[in-house]
Order: C-alpha cells, then structure tokens, then sequence
C-alpha cells in the first residue's frame, strides 16, 4: 500500500542522492509522463520543489515532433520516462539536434533498458539513458 509516509521516505532518499548536484533555481524538469502517475509525481514534481526547480509540462508526449520543439526550446537538467517515449524520441531525425549539455539526470520508469534503445543512436542516447 503507497501511503504518505512512503512518499516523504522516497523524497528523503531523493534529496541524499541529489545533495550538490543542483544549486537552487537551476534545474529544469522535462515532465513527459502524468503527474497522476506516482513516478511522475515524486520524480519530476515533489522531489525537486526543493530546489525551485521550472517544471516543463509535455501535453502530447506522442506527437513527437512538438515535444522535440519543448526540448529545444528548453534546455533541461533532468527528464524522466519510459522506454517507449525514449525509443520514440531516439527513432525521430532531430533528436541529434538536441542539446544535452545541461542535463545531469534521465530516469526511465518501469523497466530496465530495452536493447533497441540501448543500442542505437551511440553515445547521444548513452547520454540519455545512464
């Protein structure tokens, strides 16, 4: 059972691991997921209230070609998602023009790695994934 308690211990752990990592006001957090969804709830919103993070909605992960537009448009520190939404961003033409030299975290949620996603596109998605 998720109760209110697990949250806070899942936030606690959070803030250990990100310790240094971001200075207040920084971070910019790719949301693609509902936050509805407790991953995209603890991962993308809760856990970075902390740090005055800018929270980047993606409305319409599917259409593809506007989330890549949000991604440029927004050069981000974290993003978080699934392996479907990699694959389908990693198979687009413009994903190479993306700039990643802001982004310190990805985070997939639910299963590991799919080996089409870990093994196409070369270090551009290494990047991403790891």
């Amino acid at each position: 059972m998720l109760t209110h308690g697990n949250i806070c211990s899942q936030l606690s752990q959070v803030d250990g691991w990100l310790t240094g990592l971001f200075t207040p006001g920084e971070p910019v957090v790719i949301t693609a997921l509902p936050l509805y969804h407790i991953f995209a709830l603890t991962a993308n919103c809760l856990a970075f209230f902390n740090y005055g993070s800018r929270n980047v909605l993606i409305t319409n992960p599917r259409d593809m070609k506007a989330f890549l537009k949000d991604l440029k448009k927004n050069p981000f520190s974290l993003i978080t998602g699934v392996n479907t939404l990699f694959n389908g961003l990693l198979n687009q033409p413009t994903f190479k023009d993306i700039d990643f030299s802001k982004l310190k975290i990805a985070l997939r949620g639910r299963y590991g790695c799919t080996r089409c996603s870990s093994n196409s596109n070369g270090k551009k998605l290494q990047d991403l994934h790891y």
